[in-house]
């Protein structure tokens, strides 16, 4: 009996040290992650998209004080592959294309002259060493990378922190039956980089498609401004790979609706061979570029390389059009197109110019004999 007995302690010490060590494996286990865990989590499952293709559609509707609304429709396609990116954007007056390559951005801007409908173009290059440059792409509406506040360009989660911004805390967060991660960081202003209000920032991470963002929370401190932009809806397009397929982004005064956007993704491709030619832009014969990343500017052909010297920007001097093109005219020539007439009339007078010249001298030498 006495035996029995001291088996049954031994069994009950036993169970207590399992369920102590149960309790606190699980409660470890839940605990609170660390930012850079949450780093290399996010991470993982961004780091899955090696390519992507989709539209976007983005509806927009602004609601004014004064009880009138307006509304606007953008749509956008998107390729990427790991260094290389190609967009087009659309909306009812401005079309855009621009690719991105080796920290260098290039871009083609088509607009109608007002009153009429001659297209008006610009053309340029910058150097921006993040590809996430335009507020309608999939990974900056998707919250596949943060976008800073007052800023138009995205950063990955792994490069938010800097001496400007700190964590605040990460926490657990239940809501509708979910459990996210957030995470709360401080954004102070950074003159250098053009922030100048206080902001806190509200990250939710999902670990149910793999601790993607959620939903992103932006509260200008000491305002009564607030953005929500959250992802209604995630699709797993292959096992494992979670992509957004729809957005909202609102904003708020305080308590009242100042503007909401709908943005959703159609088809989508990921991970799947995109050709070489797609990342790579054609632009209208003859047109004026601005190369911002040399600081100069000069006439290109159809496939942006240049057939003007170039001048240093600042100057008011600029390499004249093309005789065939204007900045109003769209005109892709062939390799075998002619030259013009007119073309010949210069060279010829000048040689006509010479030959008189050389006539005059003649005669003067044999007068003078």
């Amino acid at each position: 009996m006495k035996f029995c007995r001291c088996l049954l302690c031994i069994f009950l010490a036993q169970f207590c040290f399992f369920f102590i060590i149960c309790f606190n494996f699980q409660a470890a286990d839940n605990s609170q992650l660390s930012f850079e865990d949450l780093c290399i989590r996010n991470k993982a499952q961004v780091d899955l998209l090696q390519s992507l293709h989709c539209r976007v559609v983005s509806e927009n509707n602004i609601y004014l004080s004064n009880g009138k609304n307006s509304s606007s429709k953008r749509e956008g396609e998107f390729w990427f592959v790991p260094g290389q990116i190609k967009a087009k954007i659309a909306d009812a007056k401005f079309n855009q294309e621009y690719t991105w390559k080796k920290s260098i951005l290039r871009g083609l801007s088509i607009t109608a002259e007002p009153g009429t409908n001659q297209p008006l173009y610009s053309a340029n290059s910058t150097s921006t060493p993040t590809r996430y440059v335009h507020n309608l792409d999939p990974f900056i509406v998707g919250l596949l990378v943060v976008n800073p506040p007052e800023s138009v360009n995205g950063t990955p989660l792994s490069q938010v922190l800097n001496e400007s911004v700190v964590v605040k805390k990460i926490e657990k967060k239940t809501d509708a039956n979910a459990t996210y991660i957030l995470l709360t960081l401080h954004f102070k202003p950074n003159s250098e980089l053009g922030r100048k209000n206080d902001w806190t920032v509200e990250l939710y991470f999902d670990p149910s498609v793999n601790y993607l963002i959620k939903k992103a929370v932006f509260i200008q401190n000491n305002t009564n401004f607030r953005r929500v932009e959250e992802i209604t809806s995630f699709k797993e397009q292959a096992k494992g790979l979670f992509f957004p397929t729809e957005c909202t982004n609102r904003s708020f005064n305080g308590t009242k609706l100042t503007r909401s956007t709908i943005t959703n993704f159609t088809d989508v491709s990921i991970n799947e061979e995109i050709p070489d030619d797609i990342f790579s832009l054609r632009f209208p014969h003859g047109i004026l570029f601005i190369d911002n990343v040399n600081r100069t500017t000069y006439h290109i052909d159809e496939n942006g390389e240049p057939f003007t010297d170039p001048i240093p920007q600042g100057r008011k001097e600029i390499p004249p059009p093309s005789n065939n093109s204007t900045n109003t005219v769209v005109k892709f020539p062939t390799q075998n197109e002619t030259i013009s007439p007119t073309w010949w009339i210069l060279p010829i007078s000048s040689l006509l110019a010479v030959l008189c010249l050389i006539w005059i001298y003649f005669q003067k030498k044999r007068s003078g004999k």
